[in-house]
């Protein structure tokens, strides 16, 4: 669990990296926020194929605590995204509050997530 909320979650993300700092350098903050939402919302769609293919052993009946705190974190941190679409700073800073509250839910998330694990 700990693997996939680090090293493949970073794999999964290059594309939408990249992408997203292009669209900061060019000015365009919407693309770049639509790039986060949609790459999150083609990995629920993914994981309901995943679900519909595992047939008996459905994915979303397991219950384990790793689970739960990744799916936790994962809810936590799309609320503050949404939260800072919502909610704008009057003032541009060089790095956001949202920004950093999503940074601090993620290490905070893998640091539990590895406590939980190991």
């Amino acid at each position: 669990m700990v693997f996939g909320a680090t090293v493949l979650a970073l794999a999964s993300a290059l594309p939408e990296i990249s992408s997203g700092i292009e669209a900061v350098r060019l000015g365009d903050h919407q693309l770049a926020m639509g790039d986060i939402f949609g790459g999150n919302a083609f990995q629920l769609c993914l994981f309901v194929v995943a679900d519909l293919v595992a047939g008996e052993t459905r994915i979303a009946n397991n219950r384990s605590r790793d689970c739960v705190a990744g799916l936790t974190e994962a809810l936590v941190l799309t609320v503050v995204y949404v939260g800072s679409v919502i909610v704008r700073p009057s003032r541009p800073h060089r790095l956001e509050p949202a920004s950093i509250l999503a940074l601090l839910f993620y290490v905070v998330g893998i640091i539990g997530l590895i406590r939980i694990v190991g």
